[in-house]
């Protein structure tokens, strides 16, 4: 299995006004990050000086961008396809169309300053990944994981799976899933970590690519079917995940150190004891070594840890 690492200029831009904007993400927990980090640490500047014209322009791409939510991921659009915009009118109407672009024009030169100040650590680690993927080693590992993980999810295969590299320079964050893209996409935030932590980001692809490949064909849909509240099927399936990554196989596989709790970055109420994490990750652990795959009675066990209904 190969990995694709890009830097794309336009996906950037759009991720930046979504971010700005604070708009909805498949993982709910993600805006109250969003709205206490990013606004604060990352783009301050592009916050407290934002004109009213700027702030019609956001709250109207913020519009649209809510109105095509549940049909399609706008931003798709330009990480997918060379020419977004001519993709985009297939889908859109003219008007809405326009709206977007006038973000777009409206906030390029701010979005040019930032994107330039990330960019040099996005293209270096784009060169790190693409060198490390590259080795025999790392080879062997990634068509292990693959092969293993395709079982563990019930999930097709996966010949070659595209990782978008964007802009957050906040060393918190490690990435999204890219549900909303095409099931062979991820993207990641790394440019905020130390280009040394090479294992730690090896285990936060691999966390993505089960989010957004593996977990939509039998795992994730099966959540939804068990549990009524929305918001908890999306905190189970992040927690499952991390149960292997960085749990049980990110320490195993790239040692790398983990949480106490499997509930870091979460809301309060949400929170993890070190008791449920022992056990959530004994148990992936225990389907794992004895490859089996995750099943009605596996979900039982670990919904009933959390406590979920």
């Amino acid at each position: 299995m190969e990995f694709e690492f890009l830097v794309k200029k336009e996906a950037n831009f759009y991720y930046f006004l979504h971010n700005l904007a604070n708009l909805k993400w498949p993982w709910p927990a993600r805006m109250e990050l969003v709205e206490k980090y990013l606004k604060r640490k990352m783009w301050p500047q592009v916050f407290e000086k934002m004109s009213e014209k700027e702030k019609r322009a956001l709250l109207n791409f913020k519009k649209i961008s809510q109105k095509y939510f549940l049909k399609v991921y706008l931003g798709k659009f330009f990480f997918l396809w060379k020419n977004p915009w001519k993709e985009l009118k297939k889908k859109l109407s003219n008007k809405d169309v326009e709206v977007l672009k006038k973000a777009f024009f409206i906030f390029k030169e701010k979005f040019n300053k930032e994107f330039l100040k990330v960019l040099p650590k996005l293209l270096e680690w784009k060169r790190i990944l693409e060198k490390e993927t590259k080795k025999s080693k790392i080879k062997k590992l990634n068509d292990f994981l693959e092969k293993r993980l395709s079982l563990f999810y019930r999930a097709p295969s996966l010949k070659k799976v595209k990782v978008f590299l964007v802009m957050n320079d906040f060393p918190g964050f490690g990435g999204e899933r890219g549900r909303g893209l095409d099931g062979k996409s991820v993207f990641l935030e790394i440019c905020g970590l130390n280009f040394s932590r090479k294992n730690l980001v090896f285990s936060l692809l691999w966390h993505e690519v089960i989010q957004g490949c593996y977990s939509p064909h039998y795992f994730f849909p099966f959540l939804k079917q068990k549990i009524k509240n929305e918001k908890l099927v999306h905190f189970a399936e992040e927690i499952q995940i991390r149960s292997l990554f960085p749990g049980y196989l990110g320490k195993k596989l790239f040692n790398v150190k983990t949480h106490k709790t499997l509930g870091y970055f979460l809301p309060q109420n949400l929170r993890i004891t070190e008791k449920k994490t022992k056990k959530l990750i004994e148990l992936s652990k225990q389907y794992w070594e004895e490859e089996k795959a995750i099943d009605e009675k596996y979900i039982k066990k670990f919904l009933e840890i959390l406590k979920i209904k």
